[in-house]
């Protein structure tokens, strides 16, 4: 989604920030289907940032490392403005760093039927904290 061209729409907008683009199609198929609007996919943190300072992402589906290292400043940033996120990583749980901790983890692969209802948990659950 171009966020400089596209309207906002009343759909929930999620970021999906994935460096495997096979991967990345199949997660954009599955939120498209359940009616989510997507934005991205961001191949790299500096896309995922720039869509981040956009402040049009209702929520995020982040994988662990995009090919340049372990993704902390993308967690801190969607932190410091209370945008849910789920990391969707191939990494086992325990590998992880503590900082992950904290959000929901789903390890690839990820159901069709799975990842809408992982966004849609994400979003109940952040109804009533306030955005920064």
């Amino acid at each position: 989604m171009d966020m400089a061209t596209s309207a906002r729409d009343s759909r929930p907008h999620i970021l999906i920030v994935e460096d495997e683009w096979l991967v990345a199609e199949d997660f954009e198929h599955a939120l498209r289907e359940a009616d989510f609007a997507v934005v991205g996919p961001a191949s790299s943190l500096a896309k995922a940032l720039e869509y981040i300072e956009c402040d049009l992402i209702d929520g995020a589906l982040i994988d662990v490392n995009l090919g340049e290292g372990i993704s902390e400043a993308l967690t801190r940033a969607l932190e410091e403005r209370n945008i849910p996120f789920a990391v969707v990583t191939g990494y086992d749980v325990d590998d992880l760093p503590s900082l992950f901790s904290r959000h929901p983890v789903v390890n690839k692969p990820v159901g069709e039927r799975a990842l809408p209802q992982l966004v849609s948990k994400l979003l109940e659950k952040a109804t009533d904290q306030p955005r920064g």
